[in-house]
Parts: C-alpha cells; sequence; structure tokens
C-alpha cells in the first residue's frame, strides 16, 4: 500500500540434511526443521526493511486466496508441522487471521493425517475472500490410501463438507492448483488449435 510491500511467507532456519550428518541417516523433522509465518514489510521510499512472526504453530506450503494476490488479504493457510509423529510431515490445517493475529488448527477427522498443501477453490459468484473451499489431499494410516477433504473456508473450524477416498496414496510433498472446466476447456481448446497448426506446418515443409 503506498510506498510499502508486504510479504508474508513461511521462514526456515536451514532445508536438509546438515553439513555434519552427511554420513548418517537423518529423521524426515532433522531433514524438514520448523518454518514459522512471517511478515517483512520493505518501505521502498526510504528502503527500510521490517519483519516479524506473525503465528507460533509450525507449517509449511502456505496459500492465500489467490483473488487476493497483490492486496491485503486477511486469511492464510497452510500444512501444520508440529511434530507429532514420527512416521509424518503435516499433522494439521490452520488458517491464519491476519487482521487479528490468531492461528485456528484443524485435525483430520478419523485416521485421516499428513494433509497436502492447501488450495483455495472460490466459489462461483463469490463476493468475499473467504467465499468458498479448502482442498487438501490427506493420508489414511488405515487404508495407507488418500482423501481429499473440502473445507467451508467461511466456517473453517467444522468439519469437513466433503471426503472423498481416492484409489491411490499420493505422495506427501505433492503441490497442486484449481482449474475449473472453463479453463481446462481453453487450456485443450488451445493445444487442439497448436497441434492443428503444427500439423499444416508439417504438410507444407
Amino acid at each position: 500500500m503506498g510506498d510499502e510491500v508486504v510479504v508474508d511467507c513461511h521462514r526456515i532456519t536451514r532445508l536438509g540434511t546438515p553439513a555434519s550428518r552427511l554420513g548418517t541417516p537423518v529423521t524426515s523433522h532433522e531433514w524438514f526443521p520448523p518454518a514459522y509465518s512471517w511478515q517483512w514489510r520493505v518501505n521502498t521510499a526510504t528502503g527500510k526493511v521490517s519483519n516479524r512472526r506473525l503465528s507460533g504453530i509450525a507449517g509449511e506450503f502456505p496459500k492465500i486466496n489467490d483473488g487476493m494476490l497483490g492486496k491485503a488479504q486477511r486469511y492464510g493457510y497452510f500444512a501444520t508441522t508440529r511434530s507429532l509423529a514420527a512416521d509424518t510431515m503435516t499433522d494439521g490445517l490452520a488458517r491464519h487471521d491476519f487482521r487479528h493475529g490468531n492461528t485456528l488448527v484443524v485435525e483430520g477427522p478419523g485416521a485421516l493425517t499428513n494433509p497436502s498443501e492447501p488450495v483455495f477453490v472460490a466459489r462461483e459468484g463469490a463476493v468475499s475472500e473467504e467465499d468458498g473451499y479448502v482442498l487438501t489431499l490427506w493420508w489414511n494410516r488405515e487404508t495407507e490410501l488418500s482423501e481429499l477433504l473440502i473445507h467451508d473456508a467461511a466456517s473453517f473450524d467444522s468439519e469437513p463438507v466433503a471426503r472423498v477416498p481416492l484409489p491411490v496414496r499420493v505422495p506427501f510433498g505433492f503441490h497442486g492448483n484449481w482449474a475449473d472446466q472453463a479453463a481446462l476447456d481453453k487450456a485443450i481448446a488451445a493445444a487442439d488449435a497448436n497441434a492443428a497448426t503444427d500439423a499444416t506446418d508439417a504438410t507444407d515443409a
């Protein structure tokens, strides 16, 4: 806003195997130490930079409603990394309220844990920042398969509005994004048009 650029992201002390442990296997939690939400404020007129930690809840894969990019968003979402179990990296889904400075964490129902990077999907005709859904993939310890959970962003602390069991396990660290049918149809049409042009060029050659 004005002469100030605000950067919200997660900060980690290091990533990977420490140089002192190259010959000794490390656990996943040692390889990926806790990261925390931080904010940098850059004054483009004076060059001054300030920073502060926003939340005491460790986590990674931060996301916001993409429609708020470049704007002053109120909510951010991330997968928590609280080291609750040795066989998981992530262990909950969090929503941080930048306006009030609090972080709300929801656990997976039943045997679900290890959520992936959250993806925000705006409701059709959305009128507010939280008018939409948060999608995450979770691992089911009992079935050893994955499930897609859909949370209502406006009532984030309630049970997911839908659970979609998958026939496979999606590996940890899966990144993704959302594309609706119109976007997919447009991409397919563009690919078909490019293929037709390539075929014509090949024939002419």
